[in-house]
């Protein structure tokens, strides 16, 4: 009983383990549906979820275009807004520039009408240039072509021979500034002394007062003219000792510092002075050569040679003259380059003691300033090196120009549309030895041969100027000597000639004093044609 008990139960309870197990079995299917449906409505969720977040993403997108766009139409307003205040700026600025167009458009026409205006002005400054040259160049042949001066020296302490306290006596006085009264005491047969006086005229007398400025004031015209086309010569004549080199060259050999310059310091200068004004004004380039010889015992000696050769006589050109050929010529750029070169060569001239002066000069001394004037490119055409110059122990030399190259300006056509004229022009400054006879110098030996020398060449001198003088001789001797041959065409040519007499005023130079007056008042008689200017129209023989 018990045993069917037992396994009465125990079916029972396997009844209910296999029902709990099938209850077990069908809630875990259950359990798996539902976690299929879970599962499922997970899916569900998640595509619902991203559905939403791109709806959420496709807004987000939209907020920042929007915004995008709204900060674009905020910089197109700001950039619409500076557009038109730059349109605004722009019409006013262009406004300000039609009106200055139109200010520099009157101001053109009104320049276009002063032009028109400043070439009349030119051609009527040209005309009256041109008459100017014509009035002045008038008014210095209406004064003579051969200009006469004389100068009267101080009295020197020299003068009294010595004697100390006492004062040599006077025989020469300025009656005015053109005559000079010389008078001479002389004992007649019945032993009375007798005074003989003697008046001379010249252009104009200098005064033992008037210093070496009043000089260079009667010369200084004479510059014009030079620029104008015509030779300038100066010349200085006298005995020895009356103050030619002084007047010519003056103290300290004219080199500054010089308390009293003489003509050639005071002439380069105001020449190198008006040559830069003509630069400036007629556009025009200057270049000036200087040459130093002498004329010593009838020879041509360069001075500024390294060695002292005799030159050589040149040709006689109807245009220039005679010109000696291998004869040193340096270019010069002022007055002061001019003194040096000059007191180079006055170091080399021939100078001795005579009884009237410690150191006379033995020979005729001859400084030429030659001008060449024209544009830039010519004047350096016409400075072409020639053969027959040597070099100078300053510089190197700028040979004198060939004569065929001399060009001038058409007379017609105004200086501003044309070249300036292109010319060459010679100032001589001729320092004469002492004309003092072979007694008065008291000379010897050689010394004696170069005073014959010296008075042979002034007796040409005055023989020529006596044949001039008489203006019916055919033949003018001036191959007599080389002084005059040198100097044609300065005292017979077309030059303006100033002859500076120099004397001396005391007694005991009397005789030679009447003989330097007497060579001045015939010089005086001469008479020659109308200066040529030097350009393309002077003929050469």
């Amino acid at each position: 009983m018990t045993t069917d008990l037992t396994l009465s139960s125990v079916l029972e309870r396997t009844k209910l383990l296999r029902a709990k197990q099938e209850r077990i079995v069908a809630l875990q299917t259950e359990n798996a549906a539902i976690h299929l449906n879970m599962a499922q409505l997970q899916h569900a969720v998640i595509l619902a979820s991203l559905s939403s977040n791109s709806i959420f993403n496709r807004d987000d997108a939209s907020q920042i275009i929007l915004a995008r766009a709204a900060t674009s139409v905020q910089l197109l307003k700001g950039s619409l807004q500076a557009l038109r205040q730059e349109v605004q700026s722009h019409s006013s600025q262009l406004c300000n520039d039609c009106n200055t167009l139109s200010t520099t458009m009157s101001t053109f026409l009104q320049k276009m009408s002063k032009s028109v205006e400043l070439n009349a002005l030119q051609e009527k400054y040209r005309k009256e240039k041109l008459k100017r040259k014509q009035l002045h160049n008038t008014l210095v042949e209406l004064r003579g072509n051969i200009q006469v001066c004389c100068r009267v020296r101080p009295v020197l302490e020299s003068d009294s021979n010595g004697l100390v306290g006492q004062r040599a006596s006077v025989c020469i006085s300025c009656t005015d500034e053109e005559t000079i009264c010389i008078w001479q005491h002389k004992t007649s047969i019945s032993g009375s002394t007798l005074q003989q006086e003697r008046q001379y005229e010249f252009d104009r007398v200098f005064s033992p007062s008037e210093g070496q400025r009043a000089v260079f004031e009667e010369i200084k015209p004479l510059l014009t003219s030079l620029l104008d086309g015509y030779n300038v010569c100066i010349m200085a004549y006298g005995q020895t000792g009356s103050g030619k080199t002084h007047t010519m060259v003056g103290e300290n050999g004219g080199v500054a510092p010089c308390r009293q310059p003489g003509i050639l310091p005071l002439v380069s200068e105001e020449l190198f002075r008006l040559m830069e004004e003509k630069e400036q004004v007629d556009v025009m380039k200057f270049e000036v050569q200087v040459s130093v010889t002498e004329v010593y015992n009838e020879q041509i000696q360069d001075l500024l040679a390294l060695e002292m050769v005799p030159a050589k006589r040149g040709a006689i050109s109807e245009a220039w003259g005679m010109e000696a050929t291998h004869v040193t010529t340096t270019t010069v750029r002022n007055s002061s380059e001019t003194m040096s070169l000059v007191n180079l060569g006055m170091e080399h001239r021939a100078s001795d003691s005579t009884l009237l002066n410690i150191h006379s000069s033995r020979s005729h001394l001859i400084i030429t300033l030659t001008i060449t004037a024209g544009s830039s490119t010519k004047v350096a055409a016409m400075a072409t090196p020639a053969s027959s110059q040597k070099s100078s122990p300053l510089q190197s030399p700028v040979g004198s120009p060939p004569k065929s190259s001399i060009d001038s300006m058409s007379a017609s056509a105004p200086d501003h549309l044309s070249a300036p004229p292109t010319f060459k022009t010679k100032l001589q400054l001729v320092d004469l030895a002492g004309s003092e006879c072979v007694g008065a110098s008291g000379a010897t030996g050689s010394a004696l041969r170069e005073t014959q020398c010296i008075n042979k060449s002034l007796s040409a001198l005055s023989d020529v100027l006596t044949a001039l003088a008489d203006g019916k001789r055919h033949h003018i001797p001036y191959r007599n000597s080389i002084l005059t041959h040198c100097l044609q065409d300065s005292i017979g040519g077309d030059a303006k000639l100033v002859v500076l007499l120099c004397v001396s005023p005391t007694s005991q130079h009397t005789s030679e004093s009447h003989r330097v007056l007497r060579f001045g008042s015939q010089m005086r008689q001469v008479q020659r044609g109308p200066t040529k200017k030097h350009n393309s129209s002077a003929k050469k023989t």
